[in-house]
């Protein structure tokens, strides 16, 4: 909202999602639902994620705790991130 708070959406996770905030929306497709190779576009990612890190390698990576962003990670050229026991990672807004 105008508040710089976040509006998420969604009825199964796995079916994608839509994010909401600052006047942008942006839609999450289930094939970039927790994606070991993320494509150019913008990917999420929960605790069934089945590895250790996720994938950074330049992407910009939200952790959210509900509708609360908890952490914005600006990644380098290679650099994976460790997985956090905390609700969704939302990449590459």
């Amino acid at each position: 909202g105008n508040d710089g708070s976040l509006s998420i959406r969604r009825v199964n996770v796995q079916s994608g999602l839509r994010v909401s905030g600052a006047g942008v929306t942006v839609d999450f497709e289930r094939s970039c639902y927790n994606a070991v190779i993320p494509g150019a576009g913008p990917c999420f990612y929960d605790l069934l994620f089945p590895g250790s890190e996720l994938p950074g390698d330049g992407r910009t990576l939200l952790r959210l705790a509900g509708a609360r962003v908890m952490e914005v990670i600006h990644t380098r050229a290679g650099q994976d991130v460790p997985v956090l026991p905390v609700g969704l990672c939302l990449s590459d807004l």
